[in-house]
């Protein structure tokens, strides 16, 4: 009698670790090399940030772990979190695709069934770049799985020891994301359903027995570390951090046509891709078949696995209903769901069972050539970008990009500090664009008196713009900060004049360029009916640049300081200044300063000429050679273009230097 139930555990126990090893390794040799934007954030967080500082609210636990694998992954010489976050989400992975395959065959004593359901999770697009990427999701899809295994428990026999593992396991799926809470609803359902003929008093028990260990881990290990971490003991604030991202106003909104249309396309990528949505009908047809059979059999079970689905799938309608990352929660359930169904609707092998397995294996191939191809480098238009944008330009140098991921391609793989992404500018200055164009136009003055060039995406000119499709909305950092696109020309508008092309591939991004202060000195100079070009103006009492030059009323001891150079002198014979001044003739005389290669100015390294009044330019050309301080490698140079003012203005359009 017990010979059959013994071959069915045998055969399970051998199928189990070949499973996952087949699983382990097709993931491994599809590990991505092109990361989402909250990759590559993890990443970095992992790589730069000090314990204290990895620990998010909305996945509490990834951060220590991805700092547990890092340092593992060091033994191994790799530096980089990357490569070892990727491989431990590959294991969770194959992991969880080995206990779905255990559970089904446990639930219906049906290999064809167990088949099937492994492959169709293994295999489904969201499941598997989620299993080679640094993300969260397919670690907490796991602990769901083994909540769907202990729910499976439940129903058939409640316990207090079933439901405390249950409550364990799902505090571990809240770690790895906020959002399993949400199986509080289907766990909760299930306890309940478990127990028709039980008093209140044991029912109560039990679903202590559940939430308790839930509710202790969970809150305890958030207290644990907003109050023994982060040391900030202020209750509002815990709640604000606690709720993130509630507070940006980036996610959520209101049922529209649109928002169906994006789940419909969300859901159909969480599938495969392309053709989801066509293999998304099939087997949702597959389950409506026998749907009546499926509630006599699995009454109370298919009740719970609905509740979740409803539960998870109301939420993330909600939140972000085309992002596929969020419906791979639901993925157990579903499957679940179409397995029991097919069990009910014929013996092993039937036509529905084999339709099945056509429609996993299609899921595989198509993903698979979907999944190597997105994560090849060398096809990625973002990382082209990058390293186009890096192999021409230097460490010191701004960029401008138009959106985050490119923003931190250019840090992780290019190893650039000093990149700005507008939408991320908006978002750190709470969306008010009157700080974050100060900022910006800071950004950009501090580079270029560092003597560094700034690069500039021609896209954020034109973001409001851009043809959308019919079915498009909005450009997002339009409709999330209320901007127009004359905000951002009249932000940019004292630089644009001095921007030219930046030479990349046609196939990329067109990108413009803000020349250093040492190309600059090399050429043409600086012409100051443009701008100022990273010169600073000390003691001034009030300026602006327009049609006359840069224009301005002197204080006392007002100086022009230019950009940080790297001069050889011997290469220059004289520096040509044309200015206007208006101020008494006492007064007018200008002193030029040369820095030593220590940045340093002294009265010792400098030289005067006496100007002419009057409102029209003059040009001077002021002889170099031999004169104290024009020696060796000069860093930097002041202008005093007066004593003191008296109320009268000067005007610079324009100064050079010249190799005659």
């Amino acid at each position: 009698m017990l010979k059959p139930s013994f071959n069915r555990f045998k055969i399970r126990g051998s199928l189990t670790p070949l499973l996952f090893l087949a699983s382990f390794a097709l993931y491994l040799t599809t590990l991505t090399q092109v990361h989402t934007f909250d990759a590559l954030t993890y990443i970095l967080d992992v790589d730069q940030k000090p314990w204290l500082q990895v620990f998010h609210p909305h996945h509490l636990a990834y951060g220590p772990v991805g700092k547990l694998v890092r340092y593992l992954g060091q033994f191994l010489g790799l530096q980089s979190a990357a490569i070892p976050l990727q491989i431990t989400n590959a294991l969770a992975g194959a992991l969880g695709g080995s206990l779905f395959f255990t559970l089904i065959h446990k639930l219906t004593n049906r290999l064809d069934l167990a088949l099937c359901g492994t492959i169709l999770l293994n295999s489904s697009n969201a499941y598997w770049y989620y299993a080679v990427e640094v993300e969260v999701y397919t670690i907490a899809t796991l602990f769901l799985i083994i909540c769907l295994w202990l729910t499976t428990n439940l129903l058939k026999r409640p316990t207090r020891q079933t439901c405390l593992m249950l409550g364990v396991a799902q505090s571990f799926a809240v770690f790895f994301h906020q959002t399993n809470l949400l199986f509080c609803f289907p766990g909760t359902m299930a306890l309940f359903l478990a127990t028709p003929n039980q008093t209140l008093q044991q029912r109560s028990k039990l679903f202590l027995a559940y939430s308790l260990p839930l509710g202790l881990l969970v809150v305890g290990g958030y207290l644990f570390v907003w109050f023994g971490l982060q040391g900030l003991p202020s209750f509002p604030l815990f709640i604000d951090w606690l709720t993130l991202y509630l507070h940006t106003g980036w996610w959520g909104g209101s049922p529209t046509e649109q928002r169906f249309l994006r789940l419909g396309e969300g859901l159909a990528i969480t599938l495969a891709q392309p053709n989801g949505g066509f293999l998304g009908l099939w087997l949702v047809g597959l389950i409506t078949f026998a749907l009546r059979k499926l509630f006599q059999t699995y009454r109370n079970l298919v009740f719970c696995l609905i509740g979740w689905l409803l539960v998870y799938g109301s939420f993330f309608f909600w939140w972000e209903p085309d992002n596929c990352e969020f419906w791979i929660a639901s993925l157990p359930p579903f499957f679940l769901l179409l397995l029991l169904a097919l069990k009910g609707s014929g013996p092993r092998w039937h036509p529905g069972v084999l339709i099945t397995l056509l429609l996993s294996l299609t899921m595989l191939t198509t993903n698979y050539e979907t999944i190597t191809r997105r994560g090849n480098a060398d096809s990625d238009s973002l990382r082209q970008t990058a390293r186009a944008l890096a192999d021409q330009s230097k460490p010191i140098d701004l960029f401008f990009v138009t959106n985050d991921i490119q923003q931190l391609y250019l840090k992780y793989y290019e190893k650039r500090a000093k990149v700005i992404s507008l939408n991320r500018s908006l978002f750190e200055n709470k969306g008010v664009w009157g700080e974050t164009c100060k900022h910006l136009q800071y950004q950009i003055d501090a580079t270029l008196a560092q003597g560094g060039a700034f690069l500039f995406a021609d896209a954020l000119l034109h973001l409001q713009d851009a043809p959308l499709p019919a079915a498009a909305a909005p450009e997002p950092i339009f409709t999330r900060f209320r901007l127009t696109q004359a905000d951002l020309q009249g932000c940019f508008a004292p630089y644009l004049p001095g921007l030219t092309p930046f030479p990349l591939p046609a196939s990329l991004p067109l990108y413009s360029r803000f020349p250093s202060a040492q190309e600059l000195a090399a050429g043409e100079g600086w012409n100051f009916t443009k701008g100022k070009w990273g010169w600073q103006g000390k003691k001034l009492i009030e300026e602006k640049v327009g049609q006359q030059g840069w224009d301005f009323l002197p204080g006392a001891d007002p100086s022009l300081i230019s950009p940080k150079l790297n001069l050889l002198a011997s290469h220059y014979t004289t520096l040509e200044l044309r200015i206007a001044t208006s101020v008494a003739v006492k007064d007018r005389d200008l002193q030029l300063f040369f820095a030593d290669e220590r940045g340093l100015f002294a009265e010792a390294r400098s030289l005067r000429r006496t100007l002419k009044g009057g409102q029209r330019a003059t040009t001077y050309r002021i002889p170099l050679t031999d004169k104290p301080g024009w020696e060796g490698v000069v860093t930097g140079l002041r202008l005093d273009p007066v004593g003191a003012g008296d109320g009268g203005r000067i005007q610079i359009e324009g100064l050079r230097l010249l190799k005659e």
